[in-house]
């Protein structure tokens, strides 16, 4: 799912690919854990989160949990959860008025 979304990201959608970071580690409180995409703005700063299940692993508050814990730590204004059947995009600028995006953003 990972490697579907890079290419969705940088060939579909025009993502910079120079401005996609993969599978790097963070510090989710006291525990080292690893994001799936983080895509970088122009100026580097985290822009969009992107949480990538397998497809027989269904999106859940489990799976939201997760991504919203390393959103904490991230901070991107964009976040994005998919298993390839389902996928949510929302606009978190304003963590306490969470925008649900009927498309990805354009880069």
């Amino acid at each position: 799912m990972r490697q579907y979304m890079i290419h969705y990201l940088t060939d579909i959608m025009q993502y910079p690919s120079s401005l996609l970071a993969v599978e790097k580690e963070i510090k989710v409180g006291n525990l080292n854990k690893r994001f799936d995409i983080v895509v970088y703005s122009r100026d580097h700063k985290p822009w969009m989160l992107v949480e990538c299940k397998a497809p027989e692993v269904p999106i859940s508050d489990k799976t939201l949990q997760q991504l919203l814990n390393y959103q904490r730590t991230v901070q991107c204004h964009y976040w994005l959860l998919t298993n390839g059947h389902q996928t949510f995009c929302a606009d978190a600028c304003d963590v306490h008025h969470i925008k649900w995006l009927t498309a990805l953003p354009t880069y």
